[in-house]
């Protein structure tokens, strides 16, 4: 929500490991590539808990999601901190760690995000 995105190509190497050591890199990576940032919180620990009685607070505030959006001048329609941009990798690390492997052909930069909003019950959440 909010970070940028982009589309790569696989980077086309030499048919032989010998020819083009990012073939190595390649096959290493079982000719596969990343197909978002990852998580590094929970819905969880970014959201808290409810549950028998007691409430654990979570790790992310609405003003914090808001305000990492809101410098980036990304308009945001419901969503929920489980969601935040605080909770998945940046993109340029992701992108660092598959370099030599892929190719960035565009970079898309998000203007508006509209998601369910946290009253939304999501039976297929992870």
């Amino acid at each position: 929500m909010g970070d940028d995105a982009v589309i790569v190509a696989g980077y086309e190497a030499a048919e032989s490991v010998d020819a083009d050591p990012i073939r190595s890199l390649q096959e290493l990576a079982m000719f596969s590539t990343v197909h978002g940032a990852g998580r590094v919180m929970s819905r969880t620990a970014a959201k808290g808990s409810r549950g028998r009685g007691r409430r654990t607070r979570g790790a992310i505030s609405r003003q914090m999601m808001d305000d990492w959006t809101n410098a980036r001048g990304v308009i945001v329609r419901g969503g929920d901190v489980d969601e935040s941009p605080h909770v998945y990798r940046r993109l340029d690390a992701v992108l660092r760690d598959q370099r030599g492997t892929i190719v960035v052909q565009h970079t898309l930069r998000p203007l508006i995000v509209v998601m369910a909003g946290p009253d939304v019950v999501d039976p297929f959440k992870d």
